[in-house]
């Protein structure tokens, strides 16, 4: 596991240019080190993948490996920030579950930090990982939730990839046009980093 910081979107507005980021992998790492099957939650977004055997590989071993170490994997993440300073987790609306093991591991260690992830919606087809915009993505977010978010002091967002940070930057945009205080402090974890 490794704790870097990290710069979100520029001109995002009152975004901080700097964020604590903890990962476990990323794509400068061979499919077959330590975290290997972590690199099934890059490939199982890949529509078309030309090459037959090395598609069989994704669906098969790599998945396998994967599923198998996952509760490992979410462990281990999980111990990368000290969670008493989270009053707050998120995870953003997906069409995939694979950030779900890792936010309840987090959850697990601080279970009196309040779970947004149910008060978002995603009412739109841009997704970051498809190269939309910061505004595209940012306009298919909508909070939902009744929670008064000016009380939270510290923010924890939970996702299974991060590549651009475009998700991040939209859900930290839309929760403070919902009341989330622009002094909130916030951190992102993720298993795997696209960069």
């Amino acid at each position: 596991m490794k704790v870097t910081q990290i710069g979100l979107l520029p001109n995002s507005g009152n975004l901080r240019a700097k964020v604590d980021f903890a990962f476990l992998d990323s794509n400068a790492t061979h499919p077959y080190s330590q975290y290997g099957s972590l690199h099934f939650l890059r490939q199982s977004r890949v529509k078309e993948i030309s090459d037959p055997t090395f598609r069989l590989f994704i669906k098969g071993k790599l998945k396998r490996d994967y599923e198998r170490n996952v509760r490992d994997f979410s462990y281990q993440l999980s111990q990368a920030f000290e969670l008493s300073r989270f009053d707050s987790i998120l995870s953003p609306p997906s069409r995939f579950e694979y950030a779900l093991p890792y936010r309840h591991a987090f959850i697990q260690r601080q279970p009196n930090a309040v779970d947004l992830t149910n008060d978002f919606v995603r009412n739109g087809n841009a997704y970051s990982g498809s190269g939309s915009s910061l505004e595209a993505v940012q306009a298919g977010l909508k909070y939902t939730g009744k929670q008064n978010l000016s009380g939270f002091k510290s923010l924890l967002i939970v996702d299974d990839i991060l590549w651009r940070g475009v998700t991040v930057a939209a859900l930290i945009k839309t929760l403070n046009a919902s009341g989330l205080s622009p002094q909130t402090q916030f951190a992102i974890a993720c298993p795997l980093w696209l960069f």
